[in-house]
């Protein structure tokens, strides 16, 4: 969120708040998705822009195109520094436009989901490999907000391979959450074309693993909170 949408929101946060409602905002980073034109009203809906017509450079855990989209630029530590930073900046202008609820989102093959899923993150550092590296910056980017925000709701999803079947089903595991905090699973595709079932209850598999006790890790308190960017969709 930037300072220009922060001043507008809070005029919309007021309106909602004179209801007697909570009023929550998502905050993501649209990674090797950003700089597309809009899906209507185009020649070439949904395409990358070019540069010469106000496109920007993409970003991603890995130098890996999303189906037809341009190549993005695979961060450094230093950028991925400045995407946690982001984050954090992002949801102090939140806070500070009233909103009680900041929501972190990690799924449909933006940045966060990006560097969770194997298919699209390559990595060999300290933010690929195993689950624990591939869940890094997202991990890095909700400590580093903690501070700042009210209790968060969370995307946490699994990916899907091509042939449709899950690439990793520990990512469907609930991070560790705080009192007044709730978690949401969604399955989307990082790599096209992922057969992704769409249809009635096509997220139930996933419940269990949020809802079953032995199968994900316990609680412990603390907070957190999340951003848009170049940094941004």
């Amino acid at each position: 969120m930037g300072r220009r949408p922060a001043r507008g929101a809070r005029p919309i946060v007021d309106l909602i708040h004179s209801f007697g409602a909570a009023a929550g905002i998502q905050l993501a980073h649209a990674g090797r998705k950003a700089s597309t034109e809009p899906e209507w009203g185009t020649p070439h809906p949904g395409a990358s822009i070019a540069g010469a017509h106000g496109g920007w450079e993409t970003l991603a855990p890995s130098a890996i195109a999303y189906d037809q989209l341009t190549e993005p630029t695979a961060l450094d530590e230093a950028g991925i520094d400045e995407v946690v930073e982001a984050f954090v900046a992002s949801a102090g202008r939140a806070v500070e436009a009233g909103f009680d609820m900041i929501e972190i989102h990690a799924a449909h093959g933006y940045l966060l989901h990006e560097f969770l899923s194997p298919l699209s993150n390559h990595r060999t550092d300290s933010y690929g490999g195993e689950l624990a590296g591939r869940a890094r910056l997202l991990r890095a980017s909700w400590t580093r907000c903690a501070e700042r925000s009210p209790p968060a709701c969370r995307c946490w999803c699994a990916s899907r391979r091509p042939s449709g079947s899950r690439a990793a089903s520990a990512s469907t595991r609930r991070p560790r959450s705080s009192p007044g905090s709730a978690s949401t699973a969604w399955t989307w595709s990082t790599s096209p074309p992922a057969a992704t079932p769409c249809a009635r209850g096509n997220q139930h598999p996933c419940r269990p693993r949020l809802s079953d006790p032995a199968r994900r890790a316990p609680a412990r308190a603390h907070r957190g909170a999340g951003l848009r960017g170049r940094h941004a969709r």
